[in-house]
């Protein structure tokens, strides 16, 4: 496979951070033992660590991992005066081509080919001395034991440091969103009728406030990965089986503070018409009510972007909910998925 061509410096801000030499740098390194069954060359994992602020610093590993081989990840580092403390979360997603949980889905339409992967995940912190030096990883963050990835997946430890919301973000209403398949794809092609599109929202004491994706206004609903995207859409990637797409969206100043929020869900809604189609039946479009069609919602998480930089920018984005390897179908009869509540 082709290296994908990785801009973020999303998958979350990737933050490329330097170390200042004058200073004490923390960082995490990742050991991936590989089992009986290996990691195949059109497969491809990134392993990340998420702050207690919602940033999070990822790496990638790329091309075949053979079985009963060992890597040891190039290390990663921590912002400068952050340390083990402020680490909440660390992760690992299978995936079949297409990096995520976040944005940028550069090349998404690298769809999962099959793979599974046997592994088990060891992250450690350690801290390299002022002035450079050897960095011992002796602080044991967690150690996932043996599993297998049978499908695009996440791996991700329990959390080990409260959530922190920087005061910069309390009242942003400008929101990115990712939300991953399951084995059962959303149909989301004008040209089969019927189609469904979704729509998300967060979920206040005083009711559900809609996170704006431009859906209505764009000429399509989702198109493949890019910067800039290849056509006018609200969502950038693929609801295809085991895809993500990614798009940004706004409360409106809806939201006073975002601890407001206590959930998110995500809602079918009725697809649009065949494009350049204006009367009626049978090409109106969907509705879910009808419709035979049904997805698997698999992953979801939701990033503030105060900055309103996505797409094209990184490192202003804090990742404040997600749920992982959820798994639940949705159809006619059940059309919204509800977050479990977020705990802040």
């Amino acid at each position: 496979m082709t290296p994908l061509r990785l801009a973020f410096a999303f998958l979350l801000p990737t933050m490329a951070l330097c170390a200042t030499p004058s200073r004490a740098q923390t960082q995490v390194q990742f050991i991936l033992q590989t089992g009986s069954d290996d990691l195949r060359d059109d497969s491809i994992a990134d392993y990340q660590v998420e702050l207690d602020d919602g940033r999070i610093v990822n790496g990638y590993v790329y091309g075949r991992r053979p079985d009963r081989t060992t890597y040891t990840a190039p290390p990663l580092d921590l912002p400068t005066g952050l340390t083990r403390a402020n680490i909440r979360f660390v992760r690992v997603m299978f995936s079949g081509g297409a990096p995520g949980p976040f944005p940028r889905p550069l090349d998404a339409d690298k769809l999962w080919q099959g793979d599974q992967w046997e592994v088990r995940i060891t992250a450690a912190a350690g801290v390299r001395p002022p002035g450079g030096g050897t960095t011992s990883f002796t602080d044991i963050l967690a150690d996932s034991g043996w599993f297998k990835f049978q499908h695009p997946g996440w791996w991700q430890s329990g959390p080990m440091a409260a959530q922190r919301l920087p005061a910069s973000i309390t009242g942003a209403n400008r929101f990115v969103v990712t939300i991953c398949t399951g084995d059962d794809d959303l149909r989301t092609d004008p040209r089969a009728q019927p189609n469904s599109e979704v729509e998300v929202f967060a979920n206040l004491a005083s009711g559900a406030v809609p996170l704006d994706t431009g859906r209505l206004v764009h000429r399509d609903f989702v198109s493949p990965g890019g910067d800039p995207p290849t056509r006018d859409s609200a969502w950038i990637g693929t609801f295809k089986s085991w895809g993500c797409a990614w798009a940004s969206a706004d409360a409106h100043g809806m939201i006073p503070r975002l601890t407001d929020i206590s959930s998110f869900s995500v809602k079918m809604f009725p697809g649009r018409p065949v494009h350049g189609i204006t009367s009626c039946a049978p090409f109106c479009g969907s509705d879910p009510f009808r419709g035979d069609d049904e997805w698997v919602i698999n992953g979801f998480s939701i990033a503030v972007d105060p900055l309103g930089t996505w797409p094209g920018g990184s490192g202003s984005f804090h990742y404040i909910f997600s749920q992982l390897n959820i798994g639940q179908k949705r159809n006619k009869h059940s059309l919204t998925w509800v977050s479990d509540p977020w705990m802040h």
